[in-house]
């Protein structure tokens, strides 16, 4: 079920974790919330690390830092609700859905 994406950027680079809270009904929900994210222009690459049932945990690469990528998640929609930022760190970002 793991796939990762990704780009070779140019530029800085900032490693951020994102802690997702909620649960993927399907594979295609999975592929659905990394290409929504992975859409966000900052964003120079999405991989999974860790999925549990109720919790998975994305290595992110963007351009920007964590407050910022934090407002643009909590702009996103994902199956119909608006991801909620929990807790916003120099490398954490928690949402949920």
């Amino acid at each position: 079920m793991l796939g990762g994406q990704g780009e070779a950027g140019t530029g800085p680079a900032f490693p951020i974790s994102l802690i997702v809270l909620g649960a993927f009904a399907s594979h295609h929900d999975f592929l659905a919330f990394r290409d929504m994210v992975s859409d966000i222009p900052e964003v120079l690459g999405i991989w999974p690390a860790f999925i549990s049932k109720n919790m998975s945990e994305w290595r992110l690469e963007t351009s920007n830092n964590s407050q910022a990528l934090a407002r643009e998640l909590s702009k996103r929609r994902f199956k119909g609700m608006t991801l909620h930022i929990v807790q916003t760190g120099v490398e954490l970002i928690v949402a949920t859905f």
